[in-house]
């Protein structure tokens, strides 16, 4: 998928599919740590499905709190991108925060969740590790285009 086309993406701050997909998440997790209640042996087990249920519930916490506080802005794939350190036409994504005057270069942007709809992605910039929850509601008609930059750069980096 090398060649993917120049794309400019609004990312929001936490939309509503995303808000299904971890509430999805969290009832499929409460669920399970119920199940196994039921089904692990009485003698010390159940401890260890608190254990499971309390770590569940943290985890939920910090995925809903980044979520919420993720930013709201516009993440840019360059393909044509030329710079000191990169292969000439690699292509390169840069991210734009609302009230910024600047974009920053985002190195290593890499997928974590694709629901076809809708991804989580991870990228690093200078100001350390940004999550982004990337909808197909907000741009319908560059969603394809921001799809396929996403899987160009995970082929050449």
């Amino acid at each position: 998928m090398q060649n993917a086309p120049s794309v400019a993406y609004p990312v929001g701050r936490f939309s509503w599919p995303s808000r299904f997909a971890l509430v999805g998440l969290a009832l499929l997790g409460g669920v399970n740590v119920i199940g196994l209640a039921f089904v692990w042996p009485a003698d010390g087990g159940l401890s260890l499905v608190l254990l499971l249920g309390v770590g569940w519930g943290l985890w939920l916490w910090g995925a809903g709190r980044q979520a919420i506080l993720c930013p709201a802005g516009t993440l840019r794939w360059d393909a044509q991108a030329m710079g000191e350190g990169w292969a000439p036409g690699a292509g390169r994504w840069w991210w734009q925060e609302e009230g910024r005057a600047q974009p920053m270069p985002v190195c290593h942007l890499e997928r974590r969740l694709d629901w076809g709809r809708g991804m989580l992605v991870r990228g690093r910039t200078e100001g350390g590790t940004r999550w982004f929850w990337l909808s197909a509601s907000l741009a319908e008609s560059r969603w394809g285009e921001l799809r396929r930059a996403v899987e160009a750069q995970a082929n050449t980096g």
